[in-house]
């Protein structure tokens, strides 16, 4: 392994793990093992190789660990955050993105301290509002969770910019009991608004929310896993809340049979499920 130096301390180039390797990342309660990704576009190569060239530059530092996110090795990117934390160690963006990867590998607690520092930082960084408001939906924290949202939406270019935010942000006033609000929010929503992209998804589910679609319109043609999660736990989500708990344990179980376990939803399911087993 090829090391530099750095600062008086010594900078890992080399990779946390082989290239290629695919390692475990989390294991669920039931001791199913979830594993990262093969890096078979070599992205994580791709930028290994940039930063070798230049390892003092925090860009591609952060480069690197995004691209072993985009593999799922999480507990990688996290290694290589914590060495861009040697060169920049007030960063909003690195809390953001370190937190997320935690929170992804269900690391919570550590996830927690990240992205309350990246918003205490930079109460201006949408993304780490984001992703704290996902934290604290997981933990029950349903008013707070609908704050952290709401600061996401308020600081997207456009409100359909923001539609993830939102979807989220009408989920957790659900959940805390805030219908007032929640129908107030889902008033905005209108088919006429312009979304596109993977955004697309949430808007779906908002207008479901709304009667204007249906389960079988939301779930038909072929889906991805991330997609099938992302839908199935908007729907069981939905009977929850309207007080269908045999369909919306349903949905969870759905949302958490494939393979998607990186995704928001899963570990929205995941914490769900564990609630209506008690």
């Amino acid at each position: 392994m090829k090391k530099m130096g750095f600062g008086g301390a010594a900078l890992l180039v080399a990779m946390a793990v082989p290239l290629g390797a695919q390692e475990v990342q989390y294991v669920s309660g039931s001791q199913r093992k979830y594993v990262s990704q093969v890096d078979e576009k070599n992205l994580v190569a791709e930028a290994s190789k940039k930063l070798e060239a230049d390892p003092m530059n925090l860009d591609l530092l952060i480069a690197l660990g995004d691209a072993y996110a985009t593999v799922w090795n999480h507990k990688a990117s996290i290694a290589v955050y914590d060495r861009a934390f040697a060169l920049a160690p007030g960063k909003p963006l690195l809390h953001q993105q370190r937190g997320h990867r935690y929170l992804s590998i269900r690391e919570f607690e550590k996830a927690r301290p990240d992205l309350e520092q990246a918003v205490k930082l930079d109460p201006k960084l949408a993304g780490a509002w984001y992703y704290l408001g996902v934290l604290r939906y997981i933990e029950g924290d349903f008013a707070g969770a609908a704050d952290a949202f709401g600061r996401n939406v308020s600081l997207a270019a456009t409100f359909e910019a923001g539609i993830g935010g939102v979807d989220w942000q009408y989920m957790s006033l659900r959940r805390a009991r805030k219908d007032k609000e929640g129908a107030a929010l889902l008033e905005r929503v209108t088919p006429a608004l312009k979304v596109e992209g993977n955004t697309r998804l949430y808007f779906n589910r908002l207008l479901f929310y709304k009667g204007l679609t249906t389960e079988a319109d939301l779930l038909e043609g072929k889906l991805d896993d991330i997609q099938l999660t992302t839908l199935s736990y908007g729907i069981g989500n939905f009977h929850l809340c309207e007080g269908r708990l045999a369909e919306a344990k349903a949905r969870f179980e759905k949302a958490v049979s494939t393979s998607a376990w990186p995704a928001l939803a899963f570990i929205a399911a995941e914490a769900d499920l564990k609630r209506l087993a008690k």
